[in-house]
């Protein structure tokens, strides 16, 4: 019973780990996406430049070694560009 409770705990595990690895393409993010659904998606970012009417988010992402940027009009997505890059 305890091999198998170990067994399960580790594929869990296992599970989690690799769902949070998936790597981040621009096609998650879609035009007319609100913040709140970006949020949702990749998490929040702090890498933020405000201006008007536009302003624009950049993820890094050190695992896929991938950086994006995402574009928003009047806190709706207009684009989103992704490419693997080094991430500092």
């Amino acid at each position: 019973m305890r091999r198998q409770l170990i067994f399960i705990s580790v594929l869990i595990w296992a599970a989690l780990v690799l769902a949070s690895c998936h790597p981040r393409h621009a096609s998650d993010i879609r035009p007319g996406m609100t913040k709140e659904d970006v949020v949702r998606t990749w998490g929040a970012t702090y890498l933020i430049r405000e201006g008007k009417p536009y302003e624009t988010w950049e993820y890094h992402f050190a695992t896929s070694e991938s950086i994006c940027i995402v574009t928003f009009h009047e806190d709706r997505v207009v684009r989103a560009n992704c490419w693997r890059g080094s991430v500092r």
